[in-house]
C-alpha cells in the first residue's frame, strides 16, 4: 500500500500528463500562468480550471445533456458576437451567463489545503473550500456570476439596450475574475508555509 506522500506524487504525475477532456480541449490562456505556478509547487497540482467565460446557453434544464451552447468565450465579448449567435433562436430559454473562474487543486496535506482555502478566500474567492479529504482537494471559486434569461420560444425577451447593458456587466465581472487569478498567482508565488 502506498503512503500518502507516494500516493500524492503518483496522482500529481498522472493528473499533469492526462489528456484535457474539456469541450475546448485546451487550457485557457488567462489561467495558464497560475496553473504553471501551482503545478510547479511541490505540494499542489490542478485537476481542472476555467478562467471564467461568457456563455449563451439554450436550456430548460441545466443538466449537461439537456443544454446546448450557442456561444462561449473566455475573453470579453462584444454585442456583434452575441447578435450573430442569436440569429436563429431555439424554442428553449436562452440564458446569458457569465461564469467566474473556477479551479480544482489537490494538496499534499490537509494543512496545505486549509492554507490554500484561506488564501483564496482572502482575495475574493469566497466560494472556496475543501471538496475531498481523500485527496485534500480544494475548489477555488467566487460567488460572482451573472445569469439572465434573454430569449424564449424563439423570441428575444430583452431590448437591444438591455442586452448591451447585461453584456457590459458580464465583461466587467469577467475582468474582475482575471484580476483575482493574478492575485492568487502572486500569493502562491510567495511562501505559503
Amino acid at each position: 500500500m502506498m503512503g500518502k506522500t507516494c500516493s500524492f506524487d503518483y496522482w500529481k504525475k498522472k493528473a499533469l500528463t492526462k489528456k484535457d477532456k474539456s469541450k475546448k480541449a485546451a487550457i485557457d490562456e488567462r489561467i495558464k500562468p497560475l496553473l504553471d505556478v501551482i503545478n510547479k509547487h511541490p505540494n499542489f497540482y490542478t485537476t481542472s480550471s476555467c478562467s471564467g467565460r461568457i456563455v449563451l446557453l439554450a436550456t430548460n434544464d441545466f443538466r449537461k445533456p439537456y443544454s446546448k451552447w450557442l456561444f462561449v468565450s473566455h475573453e470579453k465579448t462584444d454585442l456583434t458576437q452575441l447578435k450573430e449567435a442569436l440569429k436563429e433562436l431555439p424554442k428553449e430559454t436562452v440564458w446569458l451567463r457569465q461564469e467566474p473562474p473556477i479551479l480544482h487543486v489537490c494538496c499534499r496535506t490537509l494543512e496545505e489545503a486549509i492554507k490554500l482555502v484561506q488564501i483564496a478566500r482572502s482575495i475574493g474567492f469566497k466560494r472556496s473550500g475543501i471538496q475531498s479529504l481523500e485527496k485534500n482537494a480544494v475548489e477555488i471559486a467566487t460567488v460572482e456570476t451573472l445569469e439572465i434569461p434573454i430569449a424564449e420560444n424563439k423570441k428575444l425577451i430583452v431590448t437591444a439596450d438591455q442586452l448591451e447593458f447585461f453584456l457590459k456587466k458580464a465583461n466587467e465581472k469577467l475582468a474582475q475574475g482575471w484580476k483575482r487569478i493574478e492575485k492568487l498567482k502572486e500569493k502562491i508565488c510567495s511562501p505559503i508555509s
